[in-house]
């Protein structure tokens, strides 16, 4: 299963070759968690196989999706942040020859600042989900989503820290990149207008703790088309089945 985030800025392109197109077809994904998304269709001229959930943020045309190649999913509320966040369950998933239930969230963590407030505030809300179901977190949290090391030009606060140690003791799941990636520096994930060169790593794919033995990949796409398409450069993590 090849699970990607990506944020699209306001909606992005709609034209062909766009930003759903691209990661659907050539980077053959299986589920994307989308944000800063327009309605799934929108990107496809009304045609599009597979299951998808989406909410808009209020008096916006875009908000937060999924989609899911093989397997239907069942939107589950995740009250206040409706439009900037939303999950999804789909059942009979099959990771390492075995089936499992998957809660998928796709998070846009929102304004206001601090962010590390608002993304305790979602940990509070799915601490108290049932523990039936995988749990997989990917999207722009719009905080620093793992450790620096100290060489990096960039730190993770204590604010910072505190919120990744919650996300693994609470939530059960970890930073799927860095996991694969354990002495590399955090390699940008979004290219801010006012520091395009400033190596920003604010976007993630949290994995359950229990699906690491099936983690086999983890890749930030950094090809310069995605310059045009977004600020923010795509993750990509596979799971084997």
């Amino acid at each position: 299963m090849r699970i990607a985030t990506a944020n699209l800025r306001h909606g992005g392109r709609t034209s062909p070759d766009n930003a759903w197109q691209r990661l659907l077809t050539q980077a053959s994904v299986d589920v994307l968690c989308a944000q800063e998304s327009r309605a799934p269709l929108e990107y496809f001229d009304g045609t599009l196989h597979g299951s998808a959930v989406f909410n808009a943020v209020s008096d916006r045309d875009w908000g937060s999706a999924i989609w899911s190649r093989h397997h239907p999913l069942e939107e589950f509320c995740l009250g206040a942040f409706h439009g900037h966040i939303i999950g999804a369950r789909a059942k009979d998933v099959r990771l390492g020859g075995q089936s499992w239930t998957v809660d998928f969230v796709s998070v846009h963590i929102p304004e206001p600042a601090p962010y590390v407030r608002q993304v305790a505030r979602l940990i509070d809300l799915l601490a108290g989900r049932p523990r039936d179901a995988l749990l997989l977190l990917a999207g722009d949290f719009n905080i620093t989503t793992a450790l620096r090391h100290p060489t990096e030009v960039l730190e993770t606060s204590a604010d910072e820290q505190t919120v990744l140690t919650r996300l693994r003791r609470e939530l059960g799941v970890v930073n799927a990149w860095q996991l694969l990636h354990p002495n590399h520096p955090l390699p940008q994930t979004l290219r801010w207008t006012k520091s395009p060169t400033t190596p920003y790593h604010c976007d993630a794919i949290y994995v359950d703790c229990r699906a690491l033995p099936y983690l086999d990949a983890a890749e930030v796409l950094q090809d310069s088309a995605w310059s045009h398409l977004t600020d923010h450069n795509p993750i990509v993590v596979d799971l084997r089945d």
